[in-house]
This record gives C-alpha cells, sequence and structure tokens, in this order.
C-alpha cells in the first residue's frame, strides 16, 4: 500500500509538473502575440494612423504583457524547483526556460523602441517647423 501511494505522490507531482509547463508555454506564446501587437502599434506612431486611442492601447498591452511576464516568472521559478528524475522532464523545463527568456528579452525592446520612435518624431517635427520659419 505504501507503494501505491508513493506512486500517487509522484503522479501528483507529474501531473502538477505538466500542469506548470502548459501554463508556462501558453503564458510565453500570449507574450509573443502581444509583443507582435505592439511591435505593429509602435511602427503606427508618429504617422497618420497615431492616436490617443492608439497609444493607450498600447499602453494596456504593455502593462497587461509585463504582468504576465511577472506571473510566469513565478511560475518558472516554481517548475524550476521541483525535482524531475526524467531527462524528459529536464529538457521540457530548459526549453520553457529558454524560450521565456528569449520572449522575455523580445518583449523588453518595446518600450525601447516605443522611445526611440517618439524621439524620432519629435525631431522631424522640429525640424520640420524649423523649415517652415
Amino acid at each position: 500500500m505504501e507503494t501505491s501511494y508513493q506512486g500517487g505522490v509522484a503522479g501528483d507531482e507529474a501531473d502538477n509538473f505538466q500542469r506548470l509547463s502548459q501554463t508556462i508555454a501558453s503564458n510565453v506564446k500570449k507574450i509573443s502575440q502581444n509583443v507582435s501587437s505592439m511591435s505593429k502599434m509602435v511602427n503606427q506612431l508618429q504617422t497618420p494612423q497615431d492616436s490617443q486611442e492608439l497609444r493607450n492601447q498600447l499602453r494596456q498591452i504593455q502593462n497587461y504583457t509585463q504582468k504576465l511576464a511577472k506571473d510566469t516568472s513565478t511560475i518558472l521559478m516554481e517548475l524550476m524547483k521541483m525535482r524531475v528524475n526524467q531527462s524528459a522532464q529536464k529538457l521540457q523545463r530548459e526549453r520553457l526556460s529558454d524560450e521565456y527568456i528569449s520572449t522575455l528579452n523580445t518583449f523588453l525592446a518595446v518600450p525601447i523602441a516605443t522611445r526611440a520612435r517618439a524621439r524620432s518624431g519629435a525631431r522631424s517635427s522640429s525640424s520640420h517647423t524649423y523649415r517652415n520659419v
């Protein structure tokens, strides 16, 4: 009976590992999709498509994605603390960590691109104003 109980615990751990892995994979996919949307929005800044609504939407997606990234980081830390014996689980955990870091780095570049786009627009509008004087 003790063996089946330990097997149950191992089964619960395997289920928990799988649940955490699926959550991380899903969150990484959402973050990646949001980064793609934000990049498109950033490209519309300082163009005729630019609007306050666009900027608000960009800010909302950035805030949501930042929270999602923090939550995913917490879940990933929980997954990394789990003891895994199977090499497949170790590889899966490593792959998820690598994908998360890569996606997070891409996400962190969005505010930089936004500021650069705003600065270039400010420069072109000030130089445009100067030429009109």
